[in-house]
């Protein structure tokens, strides 16, 4: 197979594909649900911080932690940024002069939130229903991807099933059927490149743009995208020389990451516009005492952090923290073994990222809910379930953090 051709993939599953998908997720939101109804009834719930209002901005509530039943089912995944997301939903950006806290929070998914919300008449249904539908296109991409990944000797449906799995009981997982913007992240990404690698830059391009106005690592798509997705999606001997073959490649290339401008362009348009900044969204940090700091230094302190906790039980946070981080390292590792460094790179330059910008005391605050998002995480901790002994324990392990990441978020505890 050359680089020139699309990437020869199994073809796209019929209906029952997304229907088996559905059906998956709809099992994960049962459990999630079940153990919101627990934690309510077992676990003292810290207090929460509404959205404040602002010009032309109304701001959210925080929903009754008491609540029962039905209500409890509606908003026993509101807690934290979700207060932000149904905000921008409902009344948009606050009109303020200076460039306000709300500017962090990217408008794709609160756009699409808003738009559901006039067809289904409740914001807060309209965010699940999003995040829920988000989800399947999630699973179903990432096996899609997953059989990019796989050896040509390896079952395939038994590759979709544990990519399904370890997706669905990754640590912080119900980050994508709360009213968050990973579920929409993952989604696009996923299949952006899936799209690319089958040769639909078109496609690719479209979803690379929404997932770019989504969060801001959308934008680092364009790592895998140029370097080709999948490791064997590479350059053949003599693919210069030839004319056909050069433009073909650079096509698939390039015209994906062009949605990656296009998306940041529209950044740029709506900052100038609502604040007269055109970096709102980097300036917005400043809010959230996030601070720009050298990776290796936050990695250093995190760490040291998270065996001070192990020790002396001191800020359990810390520890969580580090252990979804190994797991996250841990799924890279995997991908980087089997030489797939498109996708390698996409993890590293987003774990990057996110330790550059560390909160103060917590350093490695937000990472496990970001890691859920980059689609070599879930692939490495997929191909590593499938093996024997201690490896088949990444399932286990991972559905015990699920339970207690979700006991912490459901009662207020500082997960986010």
């Amino acid at each position: 197979m050359t680089s020139e051709s699309p990437t020869t993939v199994a073809a796209p599953g019929p209906r029952r594909t997304w229907l088996r998908a559905g059906g998956a997720v709809l099992v994960a939101w049962l459990v999630t649900m079940l153990v919101v109804v627990v934690a309510t009834g077992a676990v003292a719930a810290q207090a929460g911080t509404p959205v404040a209002g602002a010009p032309g901005f109304a701001g959210w509530p925080v929903p009754a932690v008491d609540a029962s039943g039905l209500e409890l089912v509606r908003t026993g995944l509101v807690r934290f940024d979700a207060l932000w997301y149904l905000a921008i939903a409902a009344d948009g950006y606050p009109t303020t002069g200076a460039v306000p806290q709300a500017a962090a929070f990217l408008p794709g998914y609160p756009l699409v939130v808003a738009a559901t919300g006039v067809v289904l008449g409740d914001l807060v249904v309209a965010a699940l229903v999003v995040s829920f539908l988000a989800t399947v296109a999630s699973v179903v991409g990432l096996q899609r991807l997953a059989d990019l990944v796989t050896p040509d000797d390896a079952p395939l449906p038994a590759v979709r099933d544990t990519t399904t799995v370890v997706a669905l009981v990754f640590p912080t997982s119900f980050f994508l059927l709360a009213p968050y913007a990973e579920s929409l992240l993952l989604a696009t990404s996923v299949w952006a490149l899936v799209h690319a690698a089958q040769g639909r830059p078109g496609r690719s391009a479209a979803l690379t743009a929404i997932a770019t106005v989504t969060r801001p690592t959308g934008a680092l798509l364009t790592v895998p995208l140029l370097l080709g997705v999948v490791a064997s999606d590479r350059p053949t001997p003599g693919w210069w020389s030839d004319r056909d073959r050069r433009t073909s490649l650079l096509r698939r290339r390039v015209v994906p990451v062009l949605g990656v401008a296009l998306g940041g362009a529209a950044l740029l348009a709506y900052g100038a516009v609502l604040w007269g900044d055109p970096l709102a969204v980097v300036n917005a940090q400043d809010g959230w005492q996030r601070t720009t700091t050298s990776p290796l230094t936050t990695l250093r302190i995190g760490v040291g952090f998270g065996l001070q906790a192990l020790v002396d039980g001191s800020t359990p946070y810390h520890l969580l923290d580090l252990v979804v981080l190994a797991l996250t390292v841990t799924g890279v590792a995997v991908l980087a073994r089997r030489r797939e460094w498109p996708l390698v790179a996409h993890a590293v330059a987003s774990m990057l990222l996110w330790l550059s910008q560390p909160f103060a005391g917590r350093p490695l605050m937000s990472t496990p809910r970001f890691a859920l998002a980059v689609p070599a995480v879930v692939l490495g901790l997929a191909l590593l379930a499938r093996g024997e002994g201690l490896r088949r324990a990444v399932v286990p392990v991972c559905a015990v953090l699920f339970a207690v990441h979700l006991v912490l978020f459901t009662r207020w505890w500082f997960v986010f």
